[in-house]
């Protein structure tokens, strides 16, 4: 019977089997939606995304009176999650990575994972049956310091600054083996937007209510961060019509390298030659609480492509530094065919930032990494762009490092466009070496 061709084998079967057969194959998605089930969400990534996850259904079940809007303070949805490195070594193992330290994809993960229950907390108990919350961008993800896995560590957020549609949720990770866990030895902005489920226009968010002095001072300076990056974007479009020289000159310098490639500067190199990318089909397995691709799962896959790509180019193992401008575009469902692309926009050489009689600071050559998540549909010969990520690390045993240059108007006006974000006050205020 294993021998027989398929047309062997409907031959061989009976007219009542094969109209079971017809039937079955009919009624494949009510077979899939109960495979999909509830009790299954989280148990396919990282331990803390099972239990965060777990929080927020409990949340849901609640049955919290229903009302129009509610004033929340920040008290009433701060949440932290703690990682028992040093009593349960096999979650050390879930998240040490090849030299010791944390495996940051698998953090980027659970932040993504705590600032998605974070804001469900805040949105209760009009969440999730009559508001839908999405994650709009990730703002900064800023390692201060790096951490191993010996020590417990923990992950805390809270919901810093709201406005009439969006919101803003800050998260900090301590570890005991990191100064002793009086400072963060991480920290990241997420910001939520609000969405009516049938209209899919924006919503209103419960107002926050500051009680203390540090959480007013908080929520204002969170404020000035959104006006500013509101300011940054509208810049960003004026200052385009004003790079055309910029762009220009740097592809005249890039002419060498297209136009005589023996002759070039081996100290540069072009942008088309730094490009890496990868493909996957997502499972069912991946999905978050609203069946959707989980984001945080699109941050981990980005970040190990930039990290590779990092590395590739620059030779010696990169070391993570931040992530922003991390915009979600378009949401990812379970069966696309989501493709990864990345290469490096631009390098930074080596820079002494404090010098004295005492003290001299150098800050190791830098890699910037871009990702680009596509949505791909090879049937309908058709691509859309979900997210896009912007990644930087330091190259410490790197003395030099190459300039990359543009191949395209694109390219050119690409990495002008994130020198000028990395160059606003805030990112020039912000960014720490990790020590």
């Amino acid at each position: 019977l294993g021998r027989m061709s398929r047309f062997s084998l409907i031959g061989f079967l009976s007219d009542g089997t094969l109209q079971g057969l017809r039937q079955a194959s009919r009624s494949a998605h009510p077979v899939r939606k109960s495979i999909w089930s509830s009790s299954t969400l989280g148990k396919f990534h990282s331990p803390i995304v099972d239990q965060l996850w777990a929080l927020r259904m409990a949340e849901q079940e609640n049955g919290a009176p229903e009302c129009e809007v509610c004033s929340r303070t920040p008290a009433e949805s701060r949440t932290e999650v703690h990682y028992q490195f040093s009593s349960n070594p096999m979650l050390g193992e879930h998240y040490r990575n090849p030299w010791g330290f944390v495996r940051m994809g698998r953090i980027l993960e659970d932040l993504d994972a705590l600032a998605g229950t974070i804001a469900f907390k805040h949105a209760r108990p009009r969440a999730p049956k009559h508001l839908m919350l999405v994650t709009a961008s990730v703002d900064r993800i800023s390692l201060l310091h790096n951490c191993g896995t010996d020590k417990d560590m923990a992950l805390s957020g809270v919901v810093a600054w709201v406005g009439r549609s969006s919101m803003v949720i800050s998260l900090q990770a301590h570890s005991d083996g990191v100064r002793g866990g009086r400072e963060p030895w991480l920290e990241a902005d997420f910001t939520f937007v609000a969405r009516d489920p049938a209209t899919r226009k924006s919503a209103q968010l419960n107002p926050l209510e500051p009680e203390t002095d540090e959480e007013r001072g908080t929520f204002d300076a969170v404020a000035k961060r959104v006006e500013a990056k509101r300011a940054l974007r509208k810049s960003q479009g004026m200052c385009e019509t004003g790079r055309t020289e910029e762009i220009a000159e740097l592809l005249r310098e890039a002419q060498p390298a297209l136009q005589m490639p023996a002759l070039a500067d081996a100290g540069k190199v072009l942008m088309s030659a730094t490009r890496q990318g990868n493909a996957f089909v997502c499972q069912p397995q991946h999905r978050n609480t609203q069946n959707r691709i989980f984001g945080g799962l699109l941050m981990r896959r980005a970040y190990e492509l930039a990290f590779s790509t990092a590395f590739m180019f620059s030779g010696s193992r990169p070391q993570f530094v931040d992530v922003d401008n991390v915009d979600f575009l378009a949401p990812v469902d379970v069966g696309d065919l989501l493709k990864l692309e990345s290469c490096v926009l631009y390098t930074t050489p080596k820079q002494v930032v404090q010098e004295s009689t005492r003290n001299v600071v150098v800050r190791p050559p830098e890699v910037h990494v871009e990702v680009v998540a596509s949505v791909a549909r090879p049937q309908d010969y058709t691509s859309q762009v979900s997210n896009t990520f912007a990644f930087s690390f330091s190259v410490p045993e790197a003395n030099e490092i190459k300039r990359v240059l543009p191949t395209s108007t694109d390219e050119a006006a690409r990495m002008l466009a994130r020198r000028h974000v990395e160059e606003s006050p805030r990112a020039a205020t912000s960014t720490t070496t990790p020590k």
